[in-house]
């Protein structure tokens, strides 16, 4: 029977979709969920349109956490209201 060790990819995978162009609310609110899961039972894949707020302001040390950069219009990135916000 194969041991496992904690350097393996764990069982449970979380994918994030994270579309918010900047720090906030919503970025704090899954920060605050990523600590509630055990680091080493965890992998996360964050789907995001801006990799360095993840790199600056969440600790990519504590958690399996593996950031694809989602590639956004820039004219939907400047909207804030209106038919052309999504």
């Amino acid at each position: 029977m194969k041991q496992t060790t904690r350097k393996e990819q764990p069982e449970n995978h979380c994918l994030v979709f994270d579309p918010i162009p900047f720090f906030g609310g919503s970025k704090v609110a899954t920060q605050e969920a990523l600590n509630q899961c055990h680091s080493d039972d965890v992998f996360f894949t964050v789907l995001t349109v801006n990799p360095s707020c993840w790199q600056k302001e969440f600790s990519l040390n504590t958690h399996q956490i593996k950031l694809i950069h989602l590639k956004a219009p820039k004219f939907f990135s400047r909207q804030a209201m209106g038919c052309d916000f999504g």
